[in-house]
C-alpha cells in the first residue's frame, strides 16, 4: 500500500522529490487505525525520524503545497466530470468532528442527531453526476470567540454556504450549461431564504427539507397540508433501504401541492411526506 501512495503522489508532478518519503510515509501512517497519531508513533511506523514530519508540517510552505495538491486533483476529476453530459447534483451537509477537551481551541457545542455534540464543524461540499462523486471543498465553521481572538471575520454556517453557492457562478470549476441545469439538495439545517435565492440567482434549482416554522400560503408548513389541501392524492412510494434484508422496505406517501407561495421567495412545488 505505500508503494502505491508513493506511486499516486509521484504522478502528481508537483510535490518535491525530498518529500516524496515523508508524504508518502505520513499519508500512509494516517490511512491505519489508531487511538492516537503522532510524530513519534510515525516514525515508529514508517522508519523515519520524527523531526522530517515536524520539519514539514510546520514548513510555512506546507499549507499552500497542500492546496495546490487538492486543487491539481480536483481539477482532473472534474475534467471527466464535465465530459459527461447528465444533470450535476450539489449536495451541502455538515460534519462533526468530537473532542472532549475543555482546552481545544474553535470548539463548542452543535446539536446532533442524539443530542448535543462538543466538537469542530466542517460544511462539506459535494458534486456527483450519477457515476462519480467529487468531494469540492470542506469550510470551518469558526465561533465567535475564535474568530474576535484571531482577528477573523465572522461567519455564520448560513452566510458560508450562501457565499460558496455565489462563488460557484465566477468559477471556472462548471460551465453555465451546468450550473442552469444542477439541483442543490440540503437538509432543514440550511432553510434559509438567501442560500434559496443564491441557488436561484446562478441558475440552479434546489430540494429542502423545510422547517416547520415556513409560511406556505399564509399557513405553516406544519399545518399546510393538514387543514388546507386534504382532497390531493395520496401517492405511495416504495423505497428499499440496507441491503435488501428483512424490514429495509419502506413504504411512505406523499402528497404533492404546485404552484405555492413560500413566504419571503415565491412560487415553490411543497411535497408532504409521511410513513405508512
Amino acid at each position: 500500500m505505500l508503494n502505491e501512495i508513493f506511486e499516486s503522489l509521484s504522478n502528481l508532478e508537483i510535490l518535491p522529490k525530498r518529500l516524496f518519503d515523508v508524504v508518502s510515509g505520513y499519508v500512509f501512517f494516517l490511512t491505519l487505525i489508531m487511538k492516537r497519531h503522532s510524530f513519534r508513533i510515525a516514525a515508529e511506523v514508517v522508519g523515519l525520524h520524527e523531526s522530517r514530519f515536524c520539519a514539514m508540517l510546520n514548513d510555512p510552505e506546507t499549507p499552500e503545497l497542500s492546496r495546490t495538491l487538492l486543487n491539481r486533483v480536483l481539477r482532473r476529476r472534474l475534467k471527466r466530470l464535465k465530459a459527461t453530459k447528465g444533470r450535476l447534483v450539489f449536495i451541502i451537509d455538515a460534519t462533526l468532528k468530537r473532542r472532549r477537551s475543555r482546552h481545544v481551541e474553535n470548539v463548542r457545542r452543535y446539536h446532533h442527531g442524539s443530542g448535543l455534540c462538543l466538537g469542530h464543524k466542517f460544511v462539506n461540499f459535494v458534486v456527483l453526476d450519477g457515476s462519480q462523486v467529487v468531494p469540492l471543498g470542506s469550510v470551518p465553521v469558526l465561533t465567535k470567540k475564535y474568530a474576535r481572538e484571531n482577528k477573523i471575520r465572522y461567519r455564520s454556517e448560513i452566510e458560508i454556504v450562501e457565499q460558496w453557492v455565489l462563488d460557484l457562478e465566477d468559477s471556472v470549476l462548471f460551465t453555465g450549461r451546468q450550473l442552469s441545469s444542477a439541483l442543490f439538495l440540503l437538509d432543514s439545517g440550511y432553510d434559509a431564504k438567501c442560500i434559496q435565492r443564491a441557488v436561484t440567482t446562478i441558475g440552479a434549482n434546489f430540494v429542502m427539507a423545510l422547517k416547520c416554522s415556513r409560511t406556505i400560503n399564509g399557513k405553516q408548513v406544519s399545518d399546510y397540508f393538514r387543514r388546507t389541501n386534504r382532497g390531493l392524492k395520496n401517492q405511495p412510494i416504495r423505497v428499499c433501504a440496507g441491503s435488501g434484508g428483512k424490514g429495509s422496505r419502506r413504504i411512505f406517501s406523499i402528497r404533492t401541492a404546485t404552484e405555492a407561495t413560500m413566504k419571503g421567495f415565491g412560487l415553490v412545488t411543497v411535497v408532504c411526506s409521511k410513513a405508512i
